[in-house]
């Protein structure tokens, strides 16, 4: 039967200068969470993506050694619809324990899981029990620490493993780490400079190790390292120069907007690069997601508000690019400061997460940090679907 989970409440402390707002506090009531089967499965338990719970409640079930399947097409159970990336544990599959397991770690978890009696959908080519199913096994996770990585993004994804789903992982040195990656299937360099810690050495290790069958999860400014050792894979960067009638009009709008005539030298230094491309220094801006590919599993709309600090990813050449800066010009920034001219031309279309396949592994980037100072969900989803779904031979292709 549905079933629900209270969760405890807290008083808030506040400081003793501290003002009460118009009207007053109204009163303590604690927060339930859906969760729980309902009730005993004759073919699986189905539940949907899209939140960590669904992720913790995937962790704990392989972490006690059941089976877990995800699905690639939407699907049909029992008259319900269910989106891509949906989440299937089969009784056939699993010890006689499952029954009483699920519905435990689903409550526990806040994850509402539907009881399927059939393997066979209702309408359309696509049951729990189609050939569109993966079965997913648990990733054996090394992520790197120490020199050159910076802590506040270690620190965002131990808690997000360790805390909030209950993965296992493994922190390896980085300046140690070429001697100790066959023991994973799963590698992740947060946000650092890998240049020293790693080396030539580290990374002919990491990429060996990914050809026999890893997956390379890297973000922001080691996401741009991985690219510079492995510049076959992508875009080369643009290092032409502005036409001249575009620097020209750049210049005209500068003298344009001056109201004195020296308050500027009469000609740009020789240093200047008015085309380069320029970060932003925190801004929102708008991003697009390939919704038919595995990356972007779980999210129900085709745009997500993407965080950016530094500048976007170079595209991929023989791979996919899942997600990237969106196209529109006028819709491109939500929130906070932006260049005039160079950041529509810096990230628009420009890729924010890219997928490779090497040998047999993956190599996975992220322009940013998914988890930037554990603030918001939103990227963290991509993070997630790219350590269990990415790992060696599941679900998807590219």
């Amino acid at each position: 039967s549905d079933q629900a989970v209270s969760l405890p409440v807290e008083p808030v402390l506040l400081p003793p200068e501290a003002v009460k707002a118009s009207g007053g506090w109204v009163g303590e009531r604690a927060i339930t969470v859906e969760g729980g089967t309902t009730g005993r499965a004759r073919s699986s338990y189905v539940w949907k993506p899209g939140g960590m719970g669904a992720y913790r409640l995937v962790a704990r079930l392989m972490g006690e050694g059941f089976n877990v399947a995800v699905a690639e097409r939407e699907l049909v159970v029992d008259g319900q619809d269910f989106p891509r990336g949906t989440f299937i544990a089969r009784v056939d599959r699993n010890p006689e324990s499952l029954h009483e397991r699920i519905a435990a770690l689903a409550r526990e978890a806040g994850v509402r899981v539907t009881a399927a009696a059939s393997a066979f959908p209702d309408r359309g080519p696509t049951g729990t029990g189609s050939e569109t199913t993966r079965t997913l096994a648990p990733p054996r996770i090394a992520v790197l620490a120490g020199e050159g990585v910076r802590i506040t993004s270690y620190g965002a994804l131990w808690f997000q493993l360790e805390q909030r789903i209950g993965q296992p992982f493994t922190a390896l040195r980085a300046d140690g780490a070429a001697d100790e990656l066959d023991r994973f299937d799963v590698i992740i360099l947060p946000e650092g400079n890998y240049g020293r810690s790693l080396g030539e050495r580290g990374w002919r290790a990491l990429r060996d190790r990914v050809e026999r069958g890893a997956t390379l999860i890297a973000y922001g400014a080691a996401a741009r390292w991985v690219m510079e050792q492995d510049t076959a894979l992508y875009e080369r960067p643009d290092t032409s120069a502005l036409p001249r009638d575009t620097v020209n009009a750049i210049l005209r709008r500068i003298d344009a907007a001056v109201t004195t005539r020296n308050d500027l030298p009469p000609k740009p230094s020789p240093r200047a690069r008015p085309d380069a491309p320029v970060p932003v220094p925190g801004t929102f801006l708008r991003g697009e997601l390939d919704r038919e590919h595995w990356l972007t599993f779980g999210y129900a709309r085709p745009e997500l508000p993407l965080h950016a600090r530094s500048l976007p990813l170079r595209a991929s050449v023989r791979g996919a690019n899942p997600v990237v800066y969106t196209y529109d010009a006028d819709r491109l920034v939500i929130s906070g400061f932006s260049w005039p001219d160079n950041t529509v031309r810096t990230y628009a279309g420009a890729p924010y997460a890219t997928v490779d396949r090497v040998g047999s592994g993956k190599i996975i980037l992220f322009a940013e940090d998914p988890l930037f100072r554990g603030v918001w969900d939103g990227p963290g989803l991509l993070l997630m679907n790219a350590i269990y779904l990415g790992a060696p031979g599941r679900a998807g292709a590219e």
